[in-house]
């Protein structure tokens, strides 16, 4: 690890400790030439994740264009979308990563499940964002009001 602040690559861990909930470890470093103490936080890369889309096609997991898909859902608050979309999209991107571990090497995850697993943390962020996203995303058809309260119809066709 290199350091912060000098930009030493002799560095000494002092303490560690792994995330109860995620796949997160948190460690307290200590540069060996300026002495400076300062924290990383380790998690596992997704460069190797393949997200399968309706074609059969793979393509690589990337964090940057569900980050713009989050932000265009939520257009009606542009200053949150600001600074909220990325944060959603790492939220995401842990998620998938506890996903896809439990799963066989060749099997993928789909786009499908990236939406669905989209839609979900957003519902629980922000109702109205998370109903952009799952029509913008094509995962909602219709919505319909049925005595004051909204009524979703999910698209199985997608």
């Amino acid at each position: 690890m290199i350091c912060i602040y000098c930009l030493s690559q002799k560095t000494r861990v002092l303490n560690s400790r792994a995330h109860r909930k995620n796949p997160l470890v948190w460690r307290r470093r200590t540069c060996t030439s300026c002495g400076k103490i300062f924290t990383s936080y380790e998690r596992p890369s997704c460069d190797d994740l393949l997200i399968e889309n309706s074609h059969g096609e793979s393509n690589r997991f990337n964090i940057g264009t569900l980050t713009i898909s989050i932000y265009l859902a939520s257009q009606h608050n542009k200053k949150q979308a600001l600074y909220d979309s990325f944060y959603i999209a790492q939220t995401v991107e842990l998620e998938v990563i506890k996903i896809s571990a439990n799963r066989l090497p060749n099997d993928h995850i789909n786009t499908y499940d990236l939406v669905k697993i989209t839609y979900s943390i957003l519902r629980r962020f922000d109702e109205a964002i998370a109903m952009q996203y799952a029509i913008q995303q094509g995962y909602i058809s219709s919505i319909k009001r049925q005595r004051g309260r909204p009524s979703i119809q999910k698209n199985d066709n997608y």
